[in-house]
């Protein structure tokens, strides 16, 4: 017979010489303790003329009871339809049944046209060794793993699919994060795919070993090999289940390489994939109401054409006029701007339910209002409480925020004249144009440069849209670069503070240290995986040297997260201070 009588001999796990000299007395009982006979009793059972990889692989995870939950069809489309190089990145919690796993999930993608990197005793049964380029996991056989790469980047070059786990070794208990992760991702995988020009697609399998072979320690790595086949042969073994993540073509997976670390960001959102999965929809409760009818467009007109003939007037350019009133000065007016901001929550998961979108403070903060004067409508709006009058006049209970943050009156005392933010919004038809956020802007600073303003709080609101994963990666991004000082922090705090789920926002922190917050972009999804943005907001905050203050979730506004900023125009870069004041009011407001 040619093929050899044990698919596993657990001799080859020693050093040669002494070790396993002193081994063979033992040898039988350690074999029969962990599993080694009855593993080599199996395969010796799937051994038979004709068998082949694929079949090889379907009957060996019949015969250990592995369960597999396949993807469907629609999940694996993209891959099938890549005509490319391809390599499919996997984490590696298990140590065999997910390579079995793997390799059938190949063999469905790209029939007899494939490969795997696998390690050395895998590379030794027969029947795959037509699909396997082999590498030593440990480190110790170093021509293996140069011929192994040598071998890969041939097969992509030639346009292949490429199976790998870039651990090399079985995931293990993190004690930092009280739970079971991969191991480091060598960089070496995603260089490799980058150089070939392949696109990369990510393969969570959710589960782990048990708590026996978790305990051993990671400096014992022969010990743990030496387990595995235990763990394979148990009866009570988790399903392996795959959750796939959307296909990153060649150019987002260079992007990746260039600044480095990339084992580390693959292997991030490798783990994210599991904290992101498809969900079916919530059926509705209740419809929400319909959004209230338009006015009369004639008396709109009127009110606009009434406010730019006074102080109301900020500035026009263009086709665009920014206009600084109150409710009852355009109460027309007003009404749209409530049915706009309903109009455009909503398309965002958030809104309050009604019929348009209004609040108490709505009766004395100030609208600052963007108007197109060609098409006759409203571009988009802030909302600001001017907070020397707020305070003066009514109190701080009056302000919007101190009903979603405990402030602390030190808090405003510290950050002298300024400006609460609250309510943005870009109507959807103008969320494309740069030119309707920007100069909404401009128009803040006009009112900052005649009021005499210091400083900007407000929230950035990020909807339930985005998942909480997602969120929570912005949010731990925020944390990490763009925190404001502790003395200032202390003074304020979320009624409702954000919960991060998982650990996957720390992974994907750690790994993109060194990067700036777009770098995260193809992070950023809704719950069922669809990709979403991370607010422009955001990027237009920190831009003027933003720093955060504290993340509270608002139940009465679909669940919307609310990241509370300060923007101190004296720290702001003085580019952008620039172009948000204008030369003279910057000039008048910061000398």
């Amino acid at each position: 017979m040619n093929a050899p009588r044990l698919f596993i001999d657990s001799a080859t796990l020693l050093p040669r010489g002494l070790p396993r000299l002193l081994y063979r007395p033992i040898r039988p009982l350690v074999e029969r303790a962990c599993c080694f006979k009855a593993m080599n009793d199996l395969y010796a059972r799937l051994q038979g003329p004709g068998m082949t990889a694929p079949r090889f692989c379907e009957e060996a995870l019949q015969s250990l009871d592995a369960r597999v939950e396949w993807p469907d069809d629609a999940t694996l489309a993209p891959l099938c339809e890549w005509q490319g190089p391809l390599v499919l990145m996997a984490n590696h919690p298990f140590g065999g049944v997910e390579a079995l796993a793997l390799m059938r999930l190949m063999e469905r993608l790209r029939p007899g046209k494939w490969r795997l990197l696998a390690n050395s005793l895998l590379a030794s049964v027969p029947e795959l060794i037509p699909h396997l380029i082999a590498l030593d996991p440990l480190g110790q056989a170093r021509a293996v793993n140069h011929r192994g790469l040598a071998e890969a980047r041939c097969w992509l070059d030639s346009g292949g699919l490429l199976g790998v786990f870039p651990a090399g070794r079985v995931a293990a208990w993190h004690a930092e994060h009280a739970q079971v992760l991969d191991l480091p991702w060598s960089d070496q995988f995603a260089r490799l795919a980058a150089s070939a020009h392949a696109a990369v697609a990510l393969l969570h399998v959710p589960g782990a070993n048990s708590g026996l072979f978790l305990r051993v320690p990671l400096r014992w790595p022969r010990l743990r090999s030496l387990f595995l086949p235990r763990e394979m042969m148990r009866r009570s073994k988790p399903a392996a289940r795959f959750h796939i993540g959307p296909l990153m073509e060649p150019a987002l997976v260079s992007q990746l390489t260039r600044p480095g670390h990339a084992g580390a960001k693959l292997r991030a959102r490798c783990h994210l994939l599991a904290e992101i999965q498809p969900v079916p929809a919530a059926t509705p409760t209740s419809k929400p109401p319909v959004i209230a009818p338009a006015g009369a467009p004639s008396v709109m007109q009127a009110e606009v054409e009434h406010l730019n003939a006074g102080e109301s007037h900020l500035f026009t350019q263009g086709r665009f006029t920014a206009l600084l009133w109150q409710r009852h000065e355009a109460p027309q007016l007003f009404h749209e701007l409530s049915r706009l901001r309903e109009i455009t929550f909503r398309a965002s998961g958030q809104g309050g339910g009604s019929n348009v979108d209004i609040t108490r403070e709505d009766d004395y903060y100030h609208q600052l209002v963007l108007w197109d004067k060609e098409q006759q409508r409203l571009v988009g709006a802030y909302r600001l409480g001017i907070t020397q009058e707020v305070l003066a006049q009514r109190g701080q209970h009056a302000l919007y925020l101190d009903y979603v943050f405990h402030i602390q009156p030190a808090f405003l005392d510290q950050i002298g004249p300024a400006i609460e933010l609250t309510r943005s919004f870009i109507h959807p038809d103008y969320q494309k144009d740069p030119l309707a956020l920007s100069h909404l802007w401009r128009g803040l600073g006009q009112v900052c440069a005649r009021r005499g303003i210091r400083s900007l709080f407000g929230s950035v609101t990020i909807p339930a849209s985005v998942s909480d994963a997602s969120r929570a990666i912005i949010v731990e991004h925020l944390r990490r670069h763009h925190l404001e000082d502790e003395a200032l922090r202390s003074l304020i705090q979320a009624r409702s503070p954000f919960q991060p789920p998982g650990i996957a926002h720390h992974l994907i922190a750690d790994a993109h240290a060194d990067d700036p917050i777009e770098s995260l972009r193809d992070t950023i999804r809704a719950p069922d995986g669809t990709p979403r943005s991370i607010p422009p907001l955001i990027r237009h905050y920190l831009s003027m040297n933003a720093r955060f203050l504290d993340f509270h979730v608002e139940r009465e506004f679909g669940n919307a997260l609310y990241c509370l900023l300060r923007v101190d125009l004296h720290k702001a870069p003085a580019a952008h201070l620039r172009r948000f004041l204008g030369t003279a009011s910057k000039r008048v407001l910061l000398e």
